[in-house]
């Protein structure tokens, strides 16, 4: 009897020994979304709106469109990637301005990394590399120097008229040429603007008659990316 209940007891312990049972953890992981570009045109003037020129000048024109758009997958908010600039009636010394915003319509924090331009063919463009981002020369196929762009974020406001006023004009300091502030390195946070300008001057040997127009891609990445 004694041997018996011995061996029954092992058996029992052999099987306590193997039960084994299972925990199952179910998770669900949601991943940012990174949406970024142009939203709205706030405002357009040009050197004939400016104080100093004649009244009675009215000819050139710089308008700008938005267009390829984007909605982001959790704010439904709109983008556009690309602002295409078009002046028409320029001359030697004029010069157009249009402020725009920069949006962040996704859920995670970006900088602005990078500028492109696209220009027409026989035409090119060279980058200040004193000002990346903030300063580029166009060139036409002579090779002659036409105009140049100015990209900068909108300067702070120092007074009345400071709207109308084309960056050259900007007191110091700012932080970079003539008191412009660059865009690169700029963050902006979900849901927010930067409020930006692009202003084009035209130099002597612009071609009469003619319709200069270019477009613009900026772009944002993941904030913690940026170098």
């Amino acid at each position: 009897m004694f041997l018996a209940t011995l061996i029954a007891a092992s058996v029992m312990g052999v099987t306590f020994a193997h039960w084994s049972d299972f925990v199952t953890v179910e998770g669900y992981a949601e991943m940012g979304s990174l949406t970024f570009g142009f939203t709205r045109i706030a405002a357009e003037w040009d050197s004939e709106d400016y104080e100093g020129y004649p009244p009675e000048k009215d000819t050139g024109n710089g308008v700008c469109v938005l267009s390829e758009e984007e909605t982001d997958v959790h704010t439904l908010k709109t983008v556009y990637k690309l602002l295409t600039f078009t002046i028409t009636n320029a001359y030697p010394q004029y010069w157009a301005i249009n402020k725009f915003t920069l949006d962040n319509a996704g859920t995670i924090p970006l900088c602005i990394h990078s500028v492109v331009l696209t220009l027409p063919p026989g035409f090119s463009y060279v980058e200040d590399p004193n000002f990346p981002g903030a300063r580029f020369y166009v060139y036409d196929a002579r090779p002659m120097l036409i105009y140049e762009i100015w990209l900068y974020k909108e300067p702070e406001d120092y007074g009345p008229g400071w709207e109308i006023q084309p960056p050259w004009m900007f007191p110091g300091p700012y932080g970079d040429v003539y008191g412009v502030r660059q865009l690169y390195s700029n963050q902006i946070d979900p849901c927010s603007e930067l409020l930006t300008e692009i202003c084009v001057y035209f130099y002597q040997d612009a071609e009469e008659c003619h319709t200069y127009e270019f477009s613009i891609e900026i772009e944002g990445i993941q904030w913690n990316k940026h170098p």
